[in-house]
C-alpha cells in the first residue's frame, strides 16, 4: 500500500493540480472530475466559479479514494487467518492512510494559495475543502471498526453476524423480485451478507425500507463473493450506489432510475411491504411520467447551491412553479415543458462547470420524454 499511495500522491500533483495552473491558457486545459467527467476551462482566471470546483472537486476527489481504499482494505484483511497479522496490516495502514491524506489536503492548500497569488506576494492561506471522513481521527475510528469487527472477537462469524442489522430485498433490473427479508450490513457503497445463495448479478437493485416508510435503492456494481477464510464463513460484499446519486452524468441516472426502479413490475409502499401483483402507473392522463419529473426537481435541490447566485436564483424560481404544476397532480404538458425548458436554457447560459453542464443534459433528457 505505501508504494502505491506514494505513487498516487505523484500522479495527482503532476496530473491534476499542475493542470489548474493553465486555466488561464488561450488553448484551455482537461481535468478529471472524478465523477466520469472532465473539467474544461480556457482563458479564466482563478476566481469565483473556478475556485468553487476546485475544491468540490479536490475534496469529492479524497472522499472517494479514502471510501476505496478501505473497501481494499476490509477485503484484504480478511485473507489473513492470523489474528496478529490482521492487526499489525489494520495499525499499518492507519499510519499510511493518515499520511496520504494529510499529503492531498496540503497540496491541495499550496495550490491554492499559489494560483491566488500575483508572483509577487503570497495570499492568506485558505481551507476551503470539505473533508469529512478523511481526517487523522475519522481514519483511526474506521480502522478501530475494523479492529473491533476482524479482530477482537474470538468468533469472527459472531462479531460480523451481529452487524447484519438490516433487512434487504433483492430485485432484479426488469422488477422481478428475487428474495424478501435479507439479513445484511448495508454502508454508503457496501452491502455484507451471509446469504452466499443469492443470484445476484451487475445490475440488479437491492432496496432497504426505511422506519420513515421510504425506500432505500442501491444498484449493484459487483456482487464480490469471498470464500470461506480461517473462521469466517463465505459472504458477499456487494458494492453497490445509491440509484439516485449520479455514477455518470445526471441524464443517465434519471433513465435508470425511470426504467429500473420505477418500472411496470415492482410496486414499494408506505408500510414497507413490496407486491409484484400490480403495476405501478407513473405516467398519468396528460402523458407525463411524474417519476422522471419528481427525480429532476430532488436532483436538482440537491445541487442548487453549487450554482452561481444569478441563474441559482432564476433556476430556484422555475423550481417553484414546477413544484406548483406537480401539486396538482396533473401537470399541464404545455407549462411543464416550458419550465423544464426554461431551466436548461438557464443552465446553459451559466458560468462553465459541472453542476450547469449535468442540469443541461438532465432537462434535455427529461424534456425528451415529455409530450408536445
Amino acid at each position: 500500500m505505501k508504494l502505491a499511495l506514494e505513487e498516487e500522491c505523484v500522479h495527482m500533483e503532476n496530473k491534476w493540480f499542475f493542470k489548474w495552473y493553465h486555466i488561464g491558457s488561450h488553448d484551455g486545459v482537461v481535468i478529471d472530475d472524478f465523477r466520469g467527467g472532465a473539467i474544461r476551462y480556457a482563458g479564466l482566471a482563478y476566481t469565483g466559479t473556478p475556485t468553487i470546483v476546485y475544491w468540490q472537486t479536490i475534496s469529492h476527489y479524497l472522499q472517494q479514494k479514502i471510501g476505496q481504499l478501505f473497501n481494499e482494505l476490509e477485503v484484504s484483511v480478511q485473507k489473513y487467518t492470523s489474528i496478529e497479522t490482521r492487526r499489525k496490516a489494520l495499525s499499518e495502514s492507519e499510519n499510511l492512510l493518515c499520511i496520504f491524506a494529510n499529503k492531498i489536503r496540503q497540496k491541495a492548500v499550496e495550490t491554492d494559495q499559489r494560483l491566488r497569488s500575483n508572483g509577487v506576494k503570497f495570499s492568506v492561506v485558505q481551507d476551503r475543502g470539505r473533508w469529512s471522513g478523511t481526517s487523522s481521527a475519522a481514519i483511526a475510528r474506521r480502522i478501530v471498526t475494523l479492529v473491533e469487527i476482524y479482530c477482537d472477537q474470538e468468533d469472527e462469524n459472531l462479531a460480523l453476524g451481529n452487524l447484519m442489522t438490516d433487512t434487504v430485498s433483492l430485485v432484479k433490473a426488469d422488477g422481478t423480485m428475487i428474495k424478501e427479508n435479507i439479513k445484511a450490513r448495508v454502508t454508503r457503497d457496501m452491502i455484507t451478507t451471509f446469504d452466499t445463495k443469492l443470484p445476484v448479478a451487475v445490475g440488479d437493485h437491492i432496496l432497504r425500507a426505511l422506519n420513515n416508510g421510504l425506500v432505500d435503492d442501491f444498484v449493484v456494481l459487483d456482487p464480490s463473493f469471498n470464500s470461506a477464510a480461517g473462521t469466517i464463513k463465505a459472504h458477499f460484499q456487494i458494492k453497490v450506489r445509491r440509484s439516485d446519486h449520479p455514477a455518470n452524468s445526471p441524464a443517465q441516472t434519471i433513465q435508470q432510475i425511470t426504467q429500473n426502479f420505477h418500472g411496470s413490475h415492482v410496486r414499494v409502499y408506505n408500510d414497507n411491504a413490496i407486491d409484484q401483483s400490480h403495476n405501478v402507473t407513473t405516467i398519468n392522463n396528460t402523458g407525463i411520467d411524474l417519476s422522471q419529473l419528481q427525480a429532476f426537481v430532488a436532483e436538482l435541490k440537491l445541487n442548487l447551491q453549487s450554482l452561481p447566485e444569478q441563474p441559482r436564483i432564476q433556476i430556484a424560481e422555475s423550481l417553484v412553479q414546477l413544484d406548483r404544476e406537480m401539486s396538482l397532480g396533473l401537470p399541464e404538458p404545455a407549462k411543464a415543458r416550458s419550465i423544464v425548458q426554461s431551466i436548461k436554457s438557464i443552465a446553459e447560459n451559466a458560468a462553465g462547470g459541472i453542476i450547469s453542464s449535468g442540469i443541461v443534459s438532465m432537462a434535455a433528457s427529461v424534456l425528451t420524454g415529455l409530450p408536445i
